[in-house]
């Protein structure tokens, strides 16, 4: 089964605030049959921080067998909802609307799209999406905090900062996986 009470009785209070809204489960959906990434539990947000935000998303990765990442899962189900990945909820921040997500009875995704738009996003029916890698890596500007640090220290070696930082959407943390 994928309750466990135990495991989620260890997710904070108040935990489900960072679920979709918008997911409708046609009848027949079953949590115990769907291939959709499904979670036990999670690691949250301190408690402090997760009572002063209104959103957050989960970070994982299943890489194909040669060891490349090449597909996503928006969405995975943990206690009986439906949660975004960190990336899935930046981009309804960015965008400035929510995603609406259909189930289908079969444990599939039905559909996934902008509530607004009505914009399709290309999910496979087990819930994942193809990366569009935007060219080889490291193509964008990647700035350590370490750089960020040496820049407010003084060290004007550096390009501009400001104009690095200028209408981006920038990731403050760490660059292990989670």
């Amino acid at each position: 089964s994928v309750f466990h009470p135990e495991a989620l009785a260890a997710i904070p209070a108040g935990f489900e605030k960072f679920s979709l809204p918008a997911v409708k489960m046609l009848p027949g959906f079953a949590l115990d049959t769907t291939p959709l990434p499904t979670a036990i539990t999670s690691i949250s947000n301190l408690p402090a921080l997760s009572s002063s935000i209104n959103r957050s998303g989960f970070v994982n990765r299943v890489l194909d067998v040669d060891g490349i990442l090449r597909r996503a899962s928006p969405v995975m189900l943990m206690g009986g909802k439906a949660y975004g990945s960190l990336p899935l909820e930046m981009a309804q921040v960015i965008r400035g609307e929510k995603v609406s997500l259909t189930l289908n009875g079969d444990g599939t995704v039905g559909e996934m799209h902008w509530e607004k738009t009505g914009k399709i996003i290309p999910t496979s029916p087990q819930g994942s999406l193809d990366i569009n890698f935007l060219g080889p890596e490291r193509h964008l500007r990647y700035v350590s905090a370490l750089q960020v640090l040496q820049h407010a220290a003084g060290d004007r070696s550096l390009a501009s900062l400001r104009d690095t930082f200028q209408g981006a959407h920038v990731l403050i943390g760490v660059s292990a996986l989670a």
